[in-house]
């Protein structure tokens, strides 16, 4: 509740806020869902979102590093798939020239990036997906 919003609603405008090809389309899809909220809000959010999840990766590394790993989650002795995906995102970065004569907004360069995300999850003996 630090944001002011409960965590399914904060995820579920991060990851509509990451998916998205802008924070305008995120924003038209979360009205269509009856989530009225600003734009400057999603992007907020979303970049808060992705701060936590880098923090805590940060620590999580760091324990790592000093043996400190709590080993109550593993998972011997379990079938464990692990699959890699990725993906292209063009990020907009805007120029900080003159403005367009013509159009009056400032442009902006396009940079593909491909992120790649990792699954990790346990399955029975016939394949099908533990939860």
């Amino acid at each position: 509740m630090e944001e002011g919003i409960t965590p399914l609603a904060w995820s579920t405008i991060a990851k509509y806020g990451a998916i998205a090809s802008s924070f305008e389309a995120a924003c038209t899809t979360l009205i269509d869902w009856g989530i009225n909220i600003s734009l400057k809000r999603i992007e907020r959010l979303t970049y808060r979102f992705g701060q936590i999840g880098i923090n805590l990766r940060k620590s999580k590394l760091e324990s790592l590093k000093n043996n400190n790993l709590m080993p109550e989650n593993t998972l011997q002795g379990q079938r464990v798939v692990i699959a890699v995906d990725g993906g292209r995102s063009k990020i907009r970065i805007n120029k900080s020239d003159d403005k367009n004569e013509k159009t009056n907004r400032y442009g902006f360069d396009g940079i593909w990036v491909e992120p790649k995300l990792l699954t990790i999850y346990v399955v029975d003996e016939q394949g099908k997906k533990l939860k």
